[in-house]
């Protein structure tokens, strides 16, 4: 419980913009831990120093250490899924800070179609998830080539299921689907992913015999 307690005055520290004393403290809380055997107690450390090393700008160090935490939690914390999906949002921060967009975007979904699963979409990690996925379709641009900009229309489709505004995410991912088929073919990603995601909203429209339908075609 003290090495916990010390964490959080390092967290506080952090909040205070004193990063060199939070990140000495914390420094000092993973050697102890590592010492007396408080495995859980040195991974909560690392999560607080990797928000350290990140107000601070030094990525490379807190994408190594999120990624650490995430392995760590992907083995131990099966029973503390919360705990996971968090990590993850931490990871995608970090992504989105060094504009690695794609990065970001996979790692806001992953932990979104989580959170929904395990806590609810009212959750308010859901909401920091849902949040974080907008910011990353803003910054995104149409790209010239098809695929790219069909990419994008299916992200701005994405977004409007997010904010529950299903009918015109349906409208929008059966004109992606049109337009891809057209282009590509039916098997192609971009016409899959579209006829996926319009599934999910005719399924949320409880539109139950469509969405077969469109699931046994995405099949």
């Amino acid at each position: 419980m003290a090495l916990n307690a010390l964490s959080q005055l390092a967290e506080v520290y952090r909040k205070q913009g004193r990063y060199q004393e939070s990140s000495e403290l914390l420094t000092g809380v993973m050697q102890t831990a590592a010492q007396v055997g408080e495995t859980e107690a040195s991974h909560g450390a690392r999560s607080y120093l990797a928000r350290v090393f990140r107000d601070e700008e030094v990525y490379e160090s807190a994408q190594q250490v999120t990624d650490e935490v995430l392995d760590y939690g992907l083995q131990f914390w099966q029973d503390q899924p919360l705990n996971i999906f968090n990590t993850l949002l931490e990871l995608g921060a970090i992504y989105q800070a060094q504009g690695f967009l794609a990065e970001a975007e996979a790692t806001f979904e992953e932990a979104w179609v989580g959170l929904t699963e395990v806590v609810g979409e009212s959750h308010a990690s859901t909401l920091v998830a849902m949040n974080n996925l907008g910011q990353i379709y803003e910054k995104q641009a149409l790209g010239e080539e098809h695929t790219d900009t069909i990419a994008v229309r299916n992200n701005l489709a994405f977004l409007y299921m997010l904010m529950e505004e299903y009918e015109a995410a349906g409208e929008m991912f059966a004109t992606i689907q049109e337009e891809s088929t057209l282009l590509f073919g039916e098997d192609h990603q971009p016409t899959l992913k579209a006829m996926n995601n319009r599934g999910r909203v005719l399924t949320r429209l409880d539109q139950l015999p469509e969405a077969e339908q469109v699931a046994l075609r995405a099949l």
